[in-house]
């Protein structure tokens, strides 16, 4: 397909959006994950360095960038299945992955769910495979010296709170 566009608007199955900055005129196609809270533009600087030897496919989770946020994201192997939307959308037959942080959870089920369409890998701050820890924090919102348990724990987590409101509000400067 023509990628001569840096932004293509990419619908998928479950009636989301993902908006996806496309550059570069590689014969291989590199698709970057980016961490919770940001969008495909924290890789910006580097991408004028890689252009000339890969086509960049970088999307904005949803919820962030210009991406819709009609319905939560369950797991990760759905955000997986969201990229393997994209890959599907532009052609692509083998893509390298690059997840920074949060990013990197999507690479590992994508690579397992459709290892047909992964070449290579690269996790940058992966984190612990079974996820980050996450404390108590007390009446002040400083944290504790007790983990979360549960997943009720974690949607109502101050900090889970305001990401959430902000998505809602679609409060960019928030995220």
């Amino acid at each position: 397909k023509n990628l001569a566009s840096k932004y293509v608007k990419v619908a998928l199955p479950n009636s989301e959006t993902l908006n996806v900055y496309v550059d570069g005129k590689g014969t291989k196609a590199l698709m970057f994950m980016h961490p919770l809270a940001n969008d495909h533009r924290c890789f910006s600087p580097i991408y004028p360095y890689l252009t000339e030897h890969f086509t960049i496919i970088a999307p904005d989770l949803r919820g962030t960038g210009q991406s819709t946020y009609k319905k939560p994201v369950q797991s990760f192997d759905e955000v997986a299945e969201d990229y393997k939307h994209v890959c599907d959308h532009f052609g692509i037959k083998k893509v390298n992955l690059f997840g920074l942080a949060f990013g990197s959870f999507a690479c590992l089920p994508f690579a397992a769910n459709y290892p047909e369409l992964t070449e290579k890998i690269i996790l940058s701050s992966p984190g612990l495979i079974r996820g980050f820890p996450m404390y108590r924090v007390d009446t002040l919102g400083k944290p504790t010296d007790h983990k979360i348990e549960s997943r009720q724990e974690v949607s109502n987590h101050p900090m889970i709170l305001r990401t959430t409101m902000a998505i809602k509000k679609k409060d960019r400067e928030a995220l």
